[in-house]
């Protein structure tokens, strides 16, 4: 092979790995950049929903005190007990039956129905109390409100949901 050949043959080859350098640090810098970006990004959501969490508990912890500093809140949760209690074993279907299925409004109205019309002392408890906890739900743009006595049964419900007169433990 003549010089001439050889020199050209050395400065195409030379010429063809400074590309291929320049290409592979070009795409490593930029997939860094990427990356880089990327997570800057992610860092980001994470500090915005993190911030949305803390914002989030923190009004549950507020919401929390404003019953538990209630004096009616015990006589509440008291008195919906012991109606819930009156009716024994079928308690569940029974007031299912009467707040839900016999409620003449729809699902996501039946936080109207105040006077359930039987003469238990739920219905009672019910008609005396629910205006006040609606409110205070309305008030404070909570989606519902329930009461649990301490053996995990829903014994109150604003919006009367499949939630309502079941067992947060034993379902």
């Amino acid at each position: 092979m003549k010089l001439q050949a050889k020199l050209m043959l050395t400065m195409a080859t030379t010429a063809v790995l400074a590309v291929l350098a320049s290409l592979i640090i070009s795409v490593s810098v930029g997939t860094r950049s990427v990356e880089k970006e990327v997570e800057e990004k992610l860092w980001a959501v994470l500090d915005d929903r993190h911030a949305s969490l803390a914002d989030y508990l923190a009004r549950v912890r507020r919401d929390s005190h404003i019953l538990v500093s209630d004096p009616n809140t015990g006589e509440m949760l008291r008195e919906f007990t012991r109606g819930f209690l009156e009716r024994g074993e079928s308690a569940q279907s029974q007031l299912q039956q009467l707040f839900i299925a016999d409620n003449t409004r729809r699902s996501g109205d039946r936080q109207q129905l105040v006077d359930a019309g039987d003469d238990s002392i739920y219905a009672r408890v019910h008609a005396r109390f629910h205006p006040q906890l609606r409110e205070m739900a309305v008030t404070r743009a909570w989606d519902d409100l329930l009461l649990v006595d301490p053996s995990g049964n829903v014994v109150y419900s604003t919006k009367k949901e499949s939630d309502f007169a079941t067992n947060v433990i034993s379902g």
